[in-house]
């Protein structure tokens, strides 16, 4: 008995961390986010996205399993809908060719606590310049460029993998906004503008695609509190019941 409890306590310690372990795999990583406090124009906390503002950010890698998000509302007192567009290229001679993907999404009320937005996910994303662009009645939420938070995919030494304004137009005039709207919107006209005037908050994560490791190591995962639980009360009781089989027997 006590020899097939030690061999099953050892079976249940490699299965045990076999399990911890697979938490870690394929988790999602930020490929390229701005975020930060709100900052108010006059009374709005963001700039009118009207006949069509756009941001940017560039990969060199692959990435699977993509969502992408923004920081969006509906006007006080208003509601409706605002229709985005991931494609690789804007301006005049952008075609439905150029697309990754495009969806119409609802705006949530302005004073709700939590503005972001989903606008796209399980996307395959490879190495190229990304443009989203946004047309509709609502507000994409800034913050002022002396407190905004970049977080970019991990970069030990330049050229970075991804980057945030190094496409066309370029940093520091890579937001955009159109007064001259085409029927597609990514081919309208657009009019960059500086930095200064406050960051669009938008995110991008995803999984690095392939076997190649991110350039610096991730913080080691947090399995879920559940399997986490169930894997520690059962190396606890086996561990219990192979200190059991070890102690001393008297009168052998």
């Amino acid at each position: 008995m006590c020899v097939a409890g030690s061999k099953s306590f050892r079976l249940l310690l490699f299965v045990g961390v076999l399990a911890l372990g697979l938490t870690s795999v394929a988790q999602a990583v930020p490929i390229a986010i701005i975020s930060g406090p709100d900052n108010p124009f006059g009374s709005l906390p963001g700039v009118g996205i009207g006949s069509g503002r756009a941001t940017q950010w560039q990969s060199s890698l692959a990435f699977t399993d993509v969502t992408v998000t923004a920081d969006l509302s509906a006007f006080i007192g208003g509601s409706g809908t605002v229709t985005a567009f991931l494609t690789t290229k804007v301006g005049a001679g952008t075609t439905t060719a150029d697309e990754v993907a495009h969806a119409t999404v609802n705006l949530p009320d302005f004073f709700d606590v939590n503005h972001t937005v989903t606008l796209f996910t399980g996307l395959d994303l490879g190495p190229a310049d990304y443009y989203l662009s946004i047309v509709g009645t609502g507000l994409w939420w800034t913050s002022d460029s002396s407190q905004v938070q970049t977080t970019l995919f991990p970069c030990n030494s330049a050229p970075c993998p991804v980057t945030i304004g190094a496409g066309n137009p370029a940093f520091p005039n890579w937001q955009m906004f159109t007064v001259a709207p085409n029927a597609y919107t990514p081919a309208s006209v657009w009019t960059p503008f500086h930095f200064g005037f406050g960051e669009m908050h938008f995110s991008v994560t995803g999984t690095l695609a392939g076997d190649t490791p991110p350039p610096t190591d991730p913080p080691p995962a947090v399995p879920e509190p559940g399997t986490l639980m169930l894997t520690l009360t059962g190396l606890t009781a086996a561990g219990s019941r192979w200190r059991w089989c070890q102690r001393p027997r008297s009168g052998r």
